[in-house]
């Protein structure tokens, strides 16, 4: 028989395929459709778990429409595997909800518990969600991701590799000429007021750097490393990682560092720093723009005050008892300058900054009130204690009988001090109480806006609550 390769090729080729195909299951996944959500985060074993399914009936998404079918299943990622199934139930009997203009629907799978990577499924559609773990450790990878957000927000310091991913490499910034370690002051620039004031954060959306605004984010941070300090690594890949101290106060010492910097030599901390009009330079390296600081004020050395009391227990608490007492130090003297200066601003709008940092006499007394509970808890000293209980009632949780969503950091100060053993019991019990009667039953905001299935997205916020900066609020209710 003559041999014809290319005949004789093409038929191996054909059996080949058919070999495969006839003992091998190849898995063909459906369309992944964001029409259905899960938590991105993941869910612990243990935890309620409900996908969200949504038809967008009005808004800008209105011309993509999704009608899902009656059965939903959880299926495994790996083979396809039908764990579980069930109906959906519609939100609302149906109603459309205002906020998002949605149709919703509701798929309850919290009976799957077992560990692994899953999808949600809508068989008669045929479209699926995107992959979600089922673990105990969900949260361990994100919370390490989130933490490293902190890395790429240092100024003065370059972003490389290892530590740095592809895509945000960068030089270090804000190191040249007239720029942050030799920062003139906003109303006089002579050689004669330079400081160097590098190190800290860039802020949310631009490059300059305000005492004021690390109010909540450096609380939130710190107590979430006194609530749980077990969780807290030191492997998170930053340079600092490996040096004994969990990265995340790793984190919050750059930050506390540069606070430390903008404090003068009498107590009183300085405002803020940054450009004269608003700097859009990328990469931030880019940014080659004259940095200027502005003065010293009450509140920005009351808050500077509170952070630097918070800090000195929280790096006690590791034994890094040198740094504490310079931390316990500038804090007296930040309180101190504040009690005897009570009444001196900065509005920064249109000079310096982004951003007016400055704040009102309700807001000023927040952050003393801070500085008193936090310097009390550090000290033992009865003055602080005095101050805080002569002026607790002033706060809105107590006033308002309502814990307010945008007033987080107030009310975790709050209840840090209602913790405290030496604080007066029916104080603490007064805190206490009116959180808890907040939550539970006296704002339809809180607790039974869960409860009653309010948000067609499980995680309420009032229509006039969606603001500027209001995503936070909402994912603090999710």
């Amino acid at each position: 028989m003559k041999f014809n390769p290319r005949f004789d090729m093409k038929i191996i080729y054909l059996l080949l395929i058919s070999f495969l195909t006839q003992n091998i299951s190849i898995a063909i996944p459906p369309i992944a459709d964001n029409h259905i959500k899960v938590d991105q985060f993941g869910y612990r074993p243990s935890d309620k778990k409900i996908a969200v399914i949504s038809n967008p009936v009005s808004g800008y998404n209105n011309t993509s429409p999704f009608t899902p079918g009656n059965t939903y299943q959880v299926r495994k990622w790996d083979d396809d595997a039908v764990v579980y199934s069930s109906a959906i139930t519609a939100w609302n009997s149906g109603s459309t909800q205002i906020q998002s203009g949605d149709k919703v629907w509701w798929f309850d799978f919290t009976a799957v518990t077992s560990p692994g990577m899953y999808y949600v499924m809508d068989v008669s559609r045929n479209v699926r969600s995107y992959q979600f773990e089922i673990a105990d450790h969900v949260y361990l990878k994100k919370s390490k991701q989130t933490t490293r957000v902190f890395y790429y927000l240092k100024c003065e310091i370059p972003k490389s590799s290892p530590y740095a991913q592809f895509g945000w490499s960068d030089s270090a910034s804000h190191t040249g000429n007239l720029q942050d370690t030799d920062c003139r002051s906003y109303n006089n620039t002579h050689p004669s007021t330079s400081k160097n004031l590098s190190g800290g954060w860039h802020d949310a959306g631009d490059y300059n750097k305000y005492v004021n605004f690390t109010f909540e984010t450096m609380i939130d941070l710190l107590l979430a490393y006194k609530e749980n300090s077990q969780m807290w690594g030191d492997d998170y890949n930053i340079p600092e990682s490996g040096n004994g101290i969990p990265d995340l106060l790793d984190e919050i010492k750059f930050e506390l560092d540069w606070l430390l910097k903008m404090q003068n030599s009498n107590g009183s901390v300085l405002s803020i720093v940054g450009v004269q009009n608003f700097g859009t330079a990328s990469p931030p390296s880019a940014d080659i723009s004259q940095r200027l600081y502005g003065p010293a004020t009450t509140s920005a050395s009351f808050t500077a005050s509170a952070l630097f009391a918070l800090g000195a227990l929280q790096f006690n608490s590791i034994g890094q008892n040198d740094y504490a007492s310079t931390l316990q130090a500038a804090s007296l003297n930040a309180w101190n300058w504040a009690i005897a200066n009570p009444s001196i601003t900065f509005y920064n709008s249109g000079i310096i900054g982004a951003g007016e940092q400055e704040v009102g006499s309700y807001e000023k007394l927040v952050r003393q009130m801070a500085a008193a509970s936090f310097l009390y808890a550090l000290t033992g000293n009865s003055n602080y204690k005095s101050f805080f209980e002569s002026n607790y009632t002033q706060m809105h949780l107590i006033q308002w009988g309502f814990a307010y969503p945008f007033e987080n950091g107030q009310q975790d100060m709050l209840l840090y001090y209602a913790s405290l053993a030496g604080a007066t019991p029916s104080v603490a019990n007064a805190i206490r109480n009116a959180y808890r009667s907040s939550l539970k039953t006296n704002n339809a905001d809180n607790l039974p806006a869960y409860l009653n299935k309010t948000d067609a997205y499980r995680a309420h916020l009032s229509n006039q609550n969606y603001t500027w900066g209001s995503n936070t609020t909402k994912a603090l209710d999710i």
